[in-house]
C-alpha cells in the first residue's frame, strides 16, 4: 500500500478553506452594494425618477464640512435650491472628472433661472488626501459654482449609508507610495429638492442630453 506523507491531506483541506473564504468574501462585497444600485441595474433605466421600488428611502441626517470650512447638514439642503450630489474623490482617474465635466457642460447650457436654483455638490469620500483647500480647487476647476464637501470617515459613512451609495478605499501594493491608492465608488448623482427630499438619480454614464432633460424636468 502506498504510504501517505504527513500533511498531504492538510494541503487540499487548506486550499478548500481558502476557496470558501474567497467565496464568502465575494458574497459580503456583493451584499454591501446598495439597494439603489441593485434596483437600477435590474430596471435597466438610465435616469431614475422617484424612489426605486423596494429600496430604502434615499437621504437622511449628515454632518460634513464644505470647502470654505463651514458645517453642512441635511438642513443645508432645505431652502430655495435644488442640489445635485455626487460622491467621489479628487484623485479619481476617470469617473469623477468625467461626471464633473458632464455636469459643468450641462450647467452651462441650462437657462439662467434654472442654473440659479441648482447647486452641484461633490462629496469626497477620501478625506485623508482631499483637504478642504484641495477639494475647493478641484471642483472649481470644472465650474466656479461647484462646491465640495467632506468630513471624517464616520460622518462620510453616515451620509453614504443614507444615500445608498458605496465606496471602498483601496490599499497600495507592497512597496508603493502609501499615498497612492484607488477608491472604488458608486457612480450615481442624486437630485435633492428644495425640501431636502430625494427627487431623481442619474448615472455617470448618462449623456449630456439625458442629464439636461432630467434636470429640466424637475428644477423649476
Amino acid at each position: 500500500m502506498k504510504s501517505v506523507e504527513p500533511g498531504s491531506r492538510i494541503l487540499p483541506a487548506c486550499l478548500m478553506l481558502l476557496v470558501v473564504i474567497a467565496a464568502l468574501g465575494a458574497l459580503v462585497v456583493h451584499t454591501l452594494k446598495p439597494a439603489l444600485q441593485q434596483a437600477v441595474a435590474a430596471s435597466g433605466v438610465t435616469v431614475g425618477y422617484g424612489q426605486p421600488q423596494g429600496a430604502p428611502a434615499i437621504g437622511g441626517p449628515f454632518t460634513l464640512t464644505d470647502d470654505a470650512g463651514a458645517t453642512v447638514t441635511e438642513a443645508t439642503l432645505v431652502g430655495g435650491k435644488y442640489h445635485l450630489i455626487f460622491f467621489g474623490f479628487a484623485n479619481c482617474p476617470d469617473v469623477c472628472p468625467g461626471m464633473l465635466q458632464l455636469m459643468a457642460g450641462v450647467e452651462e447650457r441650462l437657462p439662467t433661472a434654472t442654473r440659479d436654483r441648482l447647486q452641484f455638490v461633490f462629496v469626497s469620500v477620501d478625506p485623508a488626501r482631499d483637504t478642504l483647500e484641495k477639494l475647493g480647487a478641484y471642483v472649481r476647476g470644472f465650474s466656479p459654482r461647484f462646491v465640495g464637501w467632506t468630513g471624517t470617515k464616520d460622518n462620510i459613512d453616515t451620509m453614504v449609508k443614507h444615500y445608498l451609495a458605496y465606496y471602498a478605499i483601496g490599499t497600495p501594493a507592497q512597496g508603493d507610495d502609501p499615498s497612492i491608492y484607488n477608491v472604488d465608488h458608486s457612480g450615481f448623482a442624486y437630485l435633492m429638492g428644495p425640501d431636502g427630499q430625494y427627487m431623481a438619480h442619474f448615472r455617470s454614464s448618462d449623456s449630456a442630453a439625458s442629464l439636461q432633460a432630467g434636470l429640466a424636468r424637475f428644477v423649476k
